[in-house]
């Protein structure tokens, strides 16, 4: 009868022991191929997803709050930035890993800081938090903004850019009410 032979991946453990009055070698074998596999298989995908978010056209900014005694946010310092943040901003990845994010990226707004504390609670309480056809006085665009807290004191931050669109309904409105 043939048997189907594949490849296996194995941990090899030896240990001397002493059995009356001999002295021995014991081999212990054990059999970790699914998690050679395993790992193999989270390499490709943390590869793939890295280079998924590193060229997607959305600014990305992950970032981690920094609070006071009181658990009030009285700054950040960012964690990761996208290629296409870096472009946008045209600060290199050096200029900006380590900053506050209102250092590097002034979201201006009188709406976000009036709405920090709620926007903070909300990601606290594990929601995302989207806010819609928000004009970013520093890139001169329209943007979508999405905020979602993966951790506790982290934050995303996805911007994408609506200015085209946004300028055509403008158009299309003002045609409209000609």
């Amino acid at each position: 009868e043939k048997k189907n032979i594949k490849n296996i991946w194995v941990k090899l453990r030896f240990s001397s022991v002493k059995i009356e009055n001999e002295d021995l070698i014991m081999l212990i074998m054990e059999d970790v191929t699914k998690e050679v596999i395993l790992e193999e298989n989270a390499i490709k995908n943390e590869k793939k997803y890295k280079s998924l978010f590193m060229n997607m056209d959305s600014y990305f900014i992950y970032f981690e709050g920094i609070f006071d005694e009181n658990g009030n946010p009285i700054s950040s310092v960012i964690d990761t930035v996208n290629d296409s943040f870096q472009k946008v901003i045209g600060l290199s990845r050096e200029e900006i890993i380590g900053k506050s994010i209102d250092d590097i990226f002034y979201l201006d707004s009188d709406f976000l800081v009036g709405n920090r504390d709620k926007i903070y609670r909300e990601l606290g309480q594990g929601k995302s938090v989207d806010i819609d056809d928000f004009y970013i006085k520093s890139l001169k665009k329209w943007c979508d903004i999405a905020l979602y807290s993966p951790e506790p004191g982290k934050i995303a931050l996805l911007i994408n850019d609506v200015d085209e669109k946004k300028k055509i309904n403008m158009e299309l409105i003002k045609a409209r009410d000609q």
